[in-house]
């Protein structure tokens, strides 16, 4: 895989853009257009991730998880993922229009992509990694963690391999022998994350003008309906070990 050039960023318009994608599907609208500050051509591996917060101050529940390890264009590649993460990420239902207010959406541009020594040679809070490898009958298996994966879990680079074997879906023990056969690759990632209440405030400071449901007037066929007020086949499903 080559490395995606470093032209661009993950940015709040980013998840901003998710949000909005996501709003307009759940309400049988028109998608939105991506935003002008997004260069619809920049083609990098990425990920949409959606937490719910259902209470002030409380841990934050993965709602979806999916992305490409492989380049992707931002048109359509971060609405399909937005979609993809938020409705068809098999581990959880899909995320429901009465959420809104409690999600908070992060976009994960992959870049620096290497191949490590061993298994082990990656930095915790700098590395993603996907390791491979194959069982004595020759069956292949994969997975990843996004960078922020294992330094938010309390991983050390060795309960993270651990992790990682099971999640691939192997279900034999994690031996040495095993060990010694994963093949692993690193890569760093661009991170933005934009939670609902400051999905408000951008509105608001966009717009000037009063708020309903976070949104201005001038801005309501994307707000919220009034009684709601206050592994996926194709692509690579990530988060919570």
């Amino acid at each position: 895989m080559a490395p995606a050039p470093r032209d661009e960023e993950a940015t709040q318009e980013h998840c901003i853009f998710c949000f909005d994608v996501l709003l307009a599907r759940l309400r049988g609208e028109r998608a939105p257009p991506l935003p002008p500050s997004v260069n619809p051509d920049f083609q990098a591996p990425m990920f949409v991730t959606w937490t719910k917060f259902p209470s002030p101050g409380c841990e934050g529940e993965l709602r979806g998880c999916i992305g490409c390890l492989d380049n992707v264009a931002m048109e359509p590649g971060l609405r399909d993922y937005a979609l993809k993460s938020s409705l068809e990420d098999k581990r959880f239902s899909p995320i429901r229009l009465e959420e809104f207010p409690t999600l908070s959406c992060k976009v994960s541009i992959l870049h620096s992509f290497e191949t490590a020594a061993h298994c082990h040679d990656w930095v915790i809070g700098v590395h993603g990694i996907i390791i491979k490898f194959k069982d004595e009958s020759g069956k292949s298996y994969s997975s990843t963690y996004l960078p922020d994966v294992p330094l938010e879990h309390g991983m050390t680079r060795e309960s993270a391999i651990t992790g990682l074997v099971k999640k691939s879906g192997f279900r034999g023990p994690c031996s040495e022998a095993l060990l010694r056969r994963i093949s692993t690759q690193r890569y760093q990632s661009s991170l933005a994350d934009v939670d609902y209440n400051e999905l408000q405030q951008r509105r608001a400071a966009v717009s000037g003008g009063p708020r309903t449901n976070g949104y201005s007037s001038g801005q309501q066929p994307h707000s919220l309906p009034q009684e709601q007020q206050g592994g996926w086949s194709g692509g690579w499903w990530c988060g919570s070990p």
